[in-house]
């Protein structure tokens, strides 16, 4: 497991024992790591650098002491990443650019920016990106304007934007692609977006004692796993979208 702690660089914590085995620093992966993704070999780490502006590459052959292979210049602080199921591109949030940078993993640099809202406010892009199960659509949500854009893979276009009435902060698509799952950092909701029709439902209504920020699934799906920035604690939801 892999842990981002901005300028403390990524802790590497043990599956076997669940014990922290390794730092990865900053010097290697970039200033103020935000989020990872990995190639779907596990050959690489795509790091999103939030001071850096950049996305740095690991080699992950070594996966407590991973090398850099290179870093990709973005077009403002880079914060949410996600990859296409092929490999072949890597898609991350530009945050007060509010847009989305596209990389190819082959050439190791930017080839397109897509506007996604506002830019120049603080929130104004989040960590909120998704890319469904065949890699046609990228979903990128924009916090101030509390929106999702629907970003077409082939041609690198936005085809739709739609509210959803929360600022996104963090989501994660199911495995078949239905449903989206967020949560809102402000609104301190846990939000269901049908992909379908783009409806929006409230799965959870937090309070002021939480901050939801980081989302996940488990892997049967059966379960969101979402970080609390208030109650310094990760929090445990059964998955309840059945007749949604």
């Amino acid at each position: 497991v892999y842990l981002a702690h901005r300028e403390n660089g990524i802790t590497v914590i043990s599956t076997t024992n669940n014990t922290e085995v390794a730092t990865i620093p900053s010097a290697v992966c970039g200033t103020w790591p935000t989020e990872m993704v990995f190639s779907p070999d596990g050959s690489k780490m795509w790091v999103s650098n939030h001071y850096n502006k950049t996305v740095t590459v690991l080699d992950m052959t070594n996966p407590t002491n991973p090398s850099k292979i290179t870093s990709v210049g973005t077009s403002d602080e880079a914060q949410g990443i996600t990859i296409r199921p092929d490999g072949n591109y890597v898609y991350v949030i530009a945050r007060y650019n509010g847009s989305v940078d596209v990389i190819s993993t082959t050439a190791y640099t930017k080839i397109a920016t897509i506007s996604i809202g506002t830019g120049g406010i603080d929130f104004s892009g989040s960590r909120g990106i998704v890319v469904s199960p065949n890699g046609q659509y990228v979903y990128a949500a924009h916090s101030y304007d509390k929106t999702v854009s629907i970003i077409r893979t082939s041609d690198n276009t936005k085809i739709d934007t739609f509210n959803v009435g929360a600022d996104i902060w963090d989501m994660r698509m199911t495995s078949d692609g239905a449903y989206i799952l967020a949560t809102g950092i402000g609104t301190r909701n846990i939000i269901a977006i049908k992909t379908a029709d783009k409806t929006v439902r409230t799965l959870h209504q937090g309070t002021t004692s939480n901050t939801f920020l980081g989302i996940d699934l488990s892997s049967d799906g059966n379960f969101m796993l979402i970080t609390d920035a208030n109650q310094k604690k990760v929090l445990l939801f059964s998955n309840t979208l059945k007749g949604y």
